[in-house]
């Protein structure tokens, strides 16, 4: 549910490797063409599994997730608030504490206190049900990690033990009233080109700072997701 708090995003620190070679497959391409070839790479892989971290920020964000192209899962921690979303066969979920029910999704505070860990099933038309899809599928987590505006390439470096040529740009669209920053894609260097890495560091215009990092693995894998059973209709909760 990192969308609705705020913020997803993934990345690593890029250490040096100097030889020009090592750009590989992704020689001679652009910056946009880098980034567009990492993009449909990742699309062609289908799923990924992901960790986040937000410092920064007030209380601090993290998620652990596994994104596919229909479903997906994962895990949100801000500050003392916690909340599992999942998105499987058209459905969405929720199993989140008092807090986040309250503070985030604005349930009356005995109402969030009745429902806090128990799941809480949505349909297509409740509104946080777009929320949630964005944040748990694939292209959703790909829309907020692709860097805008003016890109260019980083020499070749290693991030995690792989080559990658880093794209820096602006921070993922649409852009916030006020946040300044800038963003990188690592993406590795050896066929298929499948994004590695990403980074961002925001700043708001009340000088708040937000550094955002994580990574990408096991693309391609089996996401063995299952609807959670007994899950209460979002549109039955009481809202007083």
């Amino acid at each position: 549910m990192a969308v609705a708090a705020g913020a997803i995003v993934a990345g690593a620190a890029l250490g040096a490797c100097s030889s020009s070679s090592s750009e590989g497959a992704l020689a001679g391409k652009t910056p946009a063409q880098i980034v567009s070839t990492a993009l449909a790479s990742a699309r062609s892989e289908g799923t990924v599994h992901f960790t986040l971290n937000a410092t920064g920020s007030p209380n601090g964000e993290s998620v652990v997730g596994n994104a596919g192209l229909l479903d997906g899962q994962q895990e949100l921690t801000i500050g003392s608030d916690q909340v599992e979303a999942e998105l499987v066969s058209g459905v969405a979920y929720l199993d989140a504490t008092a807090g986040f029910l309250h503070n985030v999704l604005g349930l009356p505070a005995t109402v969030a206190n009745n429902y806090a860990g128990k799941w809480i099933s949505l349909s297509s038309s409740d509104a946080l049900y777009a929320q949630i899809s964005k944040s748990v599928t694939l292209n959703g987590v790909l829309n907020q990690v692709t860097p805008t505006g003016s890109l260019q390439a980083s020499s070749p470096g290693l991030v995690a033990g792989r080559t990658v040529i880093g794209v820096i740009g602006g921070l993922p669209g649409p852009p916030r009233t006020g946040t300044t920053g800038r963003s990188e894609l690592y993406v590795e260097t050896a066929r298929p080109n499948l994004p590695v890495g990403f980074s961002g560091q925001a700043t708001s215009s009340a000088g708040g700072r937000i550094t955002d990092v994580g990574a990408f693995r096991d693309w391609g894998g089996a996401l063995q997701l299952s609807a959670p059973p007994g899950a209460v209709p979002y549109d039955s909760l009481p809202r007083s």
